[in-house]
């Protein structure tokens, strides 16, 4: 089994150890959200206000033009089961799409078809990271990064048995989400931010 890497969590909260029925339990009783990983349960950073906005604005954007297609658009608080070694991973996307009607569980989604996570500094290694283990979902045809320092968004197409990695980095630039029949120009992924030289 591939070891994975250690990352700084909150507060500096040591992850917890717990199988999957005790972590499904623990955390529909908890306040804050943990995601779980090959075992181990990890309590989630608080999102700066760049980040929900432009969760929100994909969100939105997603939901308009989803309408009257059995597709939905889900934000932050709802769980994406992906299988991993020996187990199961649940991790809470920034946005995800799901397409599947039989895919109905109330607490978290099996198949999406899309997946969106919005990157900060601390959690840019994580959320690369995760896609070594969403490839593994056979339902999933799109994973997209997205930063909130800059305009610049990262998207891993499924391509047959392969992944095309595509960046765009223009706010006229077009990302096409041909997966669920959508398309999202940065323009609109970023409405709303201002961008510094801080950043």
């Amino acid at each position: 089994m591939t070891a994975i890497p250690k990352y700084d969590y909150p507060d500096g909260d040591e992850p917890l150890q717990m199988g999957v029925e005790e972590y499904l339990a623990f955390e529909e009783a908890a306040e804050a959200r943990h995601e779980y990983q090959f075992g181990w349960v990890y309590a989630m950073a608080g999102a700066s206000e760049e980040h929900n906005i432009i969760s929100l604005n994909i969100a939105a954007e997603l939901r308009a033009q989803l309408r009257g297609t059995p597709c939905r658009a889900f934000m932050a608080d709802l769980k994406c089961k992906t299988p991993a070694v020996n187990s199961v991973n649940f991790y809470y996307p920034d946005v995800m799409v799901a397409c599947d009607p039989s895919d109905n569980q109330r607490y978290w989604r099996e198949r999406p078809a899309v997946v969106f996570e919005v990157l900060s500094r601390s959690t840019q290694r994580l959320d690369e990271h995760k896609f070594l283990t969403y490839q593994q979902n056979p339902a999933l045809q799109l994973y997209v990064l997205v930063s909130q320092e800059k305009p610049f968004v990262r998207i891993m197409r499924r391509a047959g048995e392969e992944w095309l990695y595509e960046e765009l980095k223009e706010t006229a630039a077009v990302l096409n989400l041909e997966a669920i029949g959508c398309q999202l120009s940065l323009a609109q992924i970023y409405e709303g931010i201002a961008f510094t030289a801080a950043k």
